[in-house]
């Protein structure tokens, strides 16, 4: 009897070793767990970013955020511009959605843009405020218009004709120039040249600065070429 009394003392001993064990065990993987969520806390406190706010001018001619506005916008920006290798502003309004370009020939030809199935004249084209879509009301021609000078092309799909007129039907093309306020000098030259095949020569050259709340940019862009033109020398006579 003795015996077997000391022999239940030694379990019942022994199982409360284990549970002393078992509950320190316990409380560690509840700290080592506890380490763990607060540290992947911590890493997504240090991950997050806010974003810029983008306004944009085409849906209230006023800057408005583009979360605001219940109109469909794209907004291009002078990384689009490089991006996709564009030379002029046809060029890149060609990966837009819902919007078609269309070219009479090469470079300087006429060359009209429709938006969501409008007509040329159905799309109000402005440029830094001032609505630039001729009196004939054919249709703003993009053949000349270069990306050299341009800071960034609003496209806002849908009708806009009570803020714009007759002319937004289709939609509003906005466009914004460069101010003279993007490098933060009083005087400043910039300049691109370039050559190609057929003779091609482009260059362009913009004196633009600012100082004290004045700023101001001149601009000006060359585009030649002896390639195929778009005008046959010879004379047909019917």
């Amino acid at each position: 009897e003795n015996s077997q009394l000391g022999n239940e003392f030694l379990l019942c001993q022994n199982s409360a070793l284990f549970f002393k064990r078992g509950t320190n065990m316990m409380k560690t993987n509840l700290i080592t767990t506890a380490l763990l969520l607060s540290a992947s806390a911590f890493v997504q406190a240090e991950t997050k970013t806010e974003l810029e706010p983008i306004n944009v001018y085409s849906a209230s001619a006023t800057p408005m955020s583009l979360h605001q506005t219940a109109s469909s916008v794209t907004v291009l920006t002078e990384k689009d511009f490089a991006a996709r290798n564009a030379t002029y502003v046809s060029d890149v309004l060609k990966k837009v959605p819902s919007l078609a370009v269309s070219a009479s020939g090469g470079r300087g030809t006429l060359t009209n843009v429709f938006l969501r199935g409008a007509d040329a004249n159905h799309t109000a084209v402005i440029i830094d405020g001032v609505k630039v879509n001729p009196v004939s009301g054919y249709g703003f021609d993009f053949g000349g218009l270069a990306l050299s000078n341009i800071d960034r092309i609003e496209v806002l799909r849908g009708e806009q004709s009570a803020l714009w007129g007759s002319d937004a039907m289709g939609g509003v093309i906005y466009i914004t120039t460069k101010k003279g306020l993007e490098k933060g000098k009083t005087f400043n030259i910039d300049y691109d040249f370039g050559t190609g095949s057929n003779r091609t020569v482009d260059g362009s050259l913009t004196l633009s600065g600012s100082n004290n709340g004045f700023y101001y940019a001149l601009h000006g862009d060359s585009h030649h070429t002896k390639g195929i033109s778009a005008l046959s020398k010879n004379r047909f006579n019917y």
